[in-house]
This record gives structure tokens, sequence and C-alpha cells, in this order.
């Protein structure tokens, strides 16, 4: 699409210049004490505000160009779930029980030893009975929102009471991992959005439809894949992840990176489909199985002294690549090693990837599937 914005100083010089092509004046833009010369600056501005407004609805006319405001139009206009607003993470964590009576009440504040980070019970608990005394499991939220409160540990992450709670121990543990926390939809995955919905017909009752649903029936959701007839004939699965939706900001922050929906979102992302579908398919929402893939990435330094930064660059980049995978995407070896060069190619004389997966050529990622890192062998050339 044309460039239509100017700078005033532009737009001086070529009021100028044509101001010598018809009076064969030559005036530069710094000759204030001429008249012409202050009018035409004054001109430059007014002239280079209209360009730069046509030039910003010329660009949010089309997605690829849009700024972020645009881009929700865009989503509204094909009348597409709204952009994905951050969410809080969820799971279970385990209050020991001292003594009766007990009443831990909902909205009870807890931080993670680890790095203080705040979370809370969602639900209430009281008793009197002495049969309440040890163990109990309450379901709980982060206090904030966004990727990084998920937590990636199955059980057994520390946390404290923010204040004491009569007859309950200060020391929380969690008993779940903490799913379905993150970040506001990015301007990349809106413009996904859009273009899948451009370049894939929307029916009402097809694939791309199922996906739909999904989205709209949480924020929470981050991917939606549907799979045709993986049960037979008329049935389909629509298979969801949630938690981190920016990978790269994840691995570079050393955030926890989790995917897996929990049940409660898978729950209710079923009803929805259900309640929305117009086929007569049996749709089944399910969680994907995480694969793990190998990689070996050898490569030779120009410098030898950095190898060991140089590793550590290269691993970020590898995890970046295998979490990102969606299902049916094809990996290359070459469209890997293209991403660390663009890392760290400046410091690196020859590199290969190879062991990719079960194929050293490609790997497509299976239906109903997510990547998780294997073992990822980073070494010089033997």
């Amino acid at each position: 699409m044309p460039d239509i914005f100017k700078t005033p100083s532009q737009i001086t010089q070529e009021l100028l210049d044509e101001y010598k092509d018809i009076t064969a004046i030559e005036l530069s833009p710094n000759d204030l004490g001429r008249e012409e010369v202050i009018k035409f600056r004054s001109l430059s501005v007014v002239i280079s505000g209209l360009r730069a407004e046509l030039q910003r609805i010329e660009d949010d006319t089309f997605p690829q160009s849009a700024s972020e405001q645009a881009l929700e139009r865009h989503l509204a206009a094909r009348l597409l779930s709204a952009r994905a607003a951050p969410q809080r993470s969820n799971g279970v964590c385990t209050f020991e029980v001292t003594a009766v009576p007990v009443s831990i009440p909902a909205q009870t504040v807890f931080a993670r030893d680890l790095d203080g980070k705040l979370f809370r019970t969602i639900e209430a608990f009281s008793s009197s009975s002495s049969d309440a005394i040890g163990s109990v499991n309450l379901q709980c939220e982060s206090v904030d929102v966004g990727q990084a409160t998920n937590i990636e540990v199955e059980s057994g992450v520390q946390f404290t009471l923010s204040s004491s709670v009569p007859n309950v121990a200060a020391a929380v543990l969690s008993a779940t991992q903490f799913r379905d926390g993150r970040d506001q939809e990015s301007p990349s995955e809106m413009l996904s959005r859009i273009q899948i919905f451009d370049r894939r017909r929307d029916t009402g009752g097809n694939l791309v439809a199922y996906e739909r649903f999904a989205r709209e029936a949480s924020s929470q959701v981050v991917t939606a894949k549907a799979i045709d007839e993986p049960r037979g004939p008329n049935t389909v699965d629509v298979v969801i992840t949630s938690g981190t939706s920016n990978i790269r900001q994840a691995v570079e922050n050393g955030e926890a990176i989790t995917r897996l929906p929990s049940s409660a979102l898978v729950s209710t992302v079923q009803d929805y489909v259900r309640e929305m579908c117009p086929t007569t398919d049996d749709a089944e929402v399910v969680m994907p199985t995480e694969s793990e893939f190998d990689i070996t990435v050898s490569y030779e330094l120009y410098d030898e002294s950095l190898r060991a930064a140089v590793d550590v660059e290269i691993k970020k980049e590898v995890e970046i690549y295998i979490y990102s995978a969606k299902a049916g995407d094809t990996l290359y070896p070459t469209e890997l090693e293209r991403l660390i060069d663009a890392r760290v190619g400046h410091l690196i004389r020859s590199r290969r990837v190879a062991d990719f997966g079960e194929s050293s050529l490609t790997f497509t990622v299976p239906n109903g599937e997510i990547l998780i890192p294997g073992t990822t062998t980073i070494q010089g050339f033997s």
C-alpha cells in the first residue's frame, strides 16, 4: 500500500522547490526572514497532519497494517469474539486446620514464598466438627491477571497466609497446578484470528465454526483446534489450550509455561459448544496431550570462550520454537536454523539442526497434541 505520510520538513522542501521552479528564486527552509518560508513552514505542518490521518485510515483498512484499536474493530466487523482480556490462574491449595471451630472465608489472601505473588481462596470453608481438623483443599485463584501467575509444578508449592486465620496454620501448599492465566490477546493473535476467518469460510457448522465457538465460550481459551471424525463418522473433537499466550515472553523471562486447560474450563467450553452447535455432530471438547520433542543442535563458534553463553541463547530459541508449534504445523530444521541465526548468527561460524523428532527432515505435529521440549542436545561439531 502507498506511503502517504510526509514530514513537515519534507513538505516544506517540496513547496520551496516548486516556488523555485516558478520564480527562479532559491530559498532555504532556514530563511526565516522571508515571508514565503514562514508561510510554507506553517502550511507544511497542516498538510503533514492531514497526510498522517490519511495514512492511519489507509493502514487501518487492512488488518496487516492496522493499529490495535483497528484490529479490535476488524474483529467486531466479522462478528468474532472481542479481544481476549487477561485472565487469572486457578488451582487448588491445601490448608491445615489445627483446631475447631474454624472458618476460612472466601478471598483469604496468601503469598507464594518464592516471589511474594498473591493468591486467594474463591470458596469458603467453616466447621465446628473435630473431623475438620487436618487438611482441607480449597479452590483458589491468583490476585493478579496474566500468564506469569500460572504454576506448572504439580503440587507442593509453598505459600504463607498474608494475615492469620484462627485455628489455621500459616503455611499453605498447592495441591494442583495453577492454570488458565493468560495475558491480554496480543495484536499478532488478533491478526491471526482475522486471517483465519478471512481464509477459511465459517458456515456456522463446519470445523472453523467449532473453533470460533470455543473462543467465544471463554477468554481463557488461547487456541482451539477442531478435528474431524476422530471417533468415527459425525464426530468432532475441539482441542483447546489455555494459560501461556506469549511463549517468547515467557521463555525469555523464565516464567512457567502452562497450556493445558483446567477441567472447569473444558466443561465451560463443552457446554457452550453444545448450546451453539447447529449440527447433529457429536462434539467433544478435550485438552491436548503433551509430547516430548527431541532436538540436537551442533554449531561452531568464532570464539569458543562464548560457548556457555551461546548455549543458553540457543536453548531459549529451541524452547520458543517447540512451545510455539501448533497441531498440524510442519516443523523444518532449516526454519529453526534461521531463528538461531537471527539470534546469535553473528557469533556462529556454522550450525546444523538434526534429530528432528522421528525424522531428520521434517515433523508434523499430530492433531490433538502439543509439544514440550524433550532432550535438547547442544554441542560442537564432532
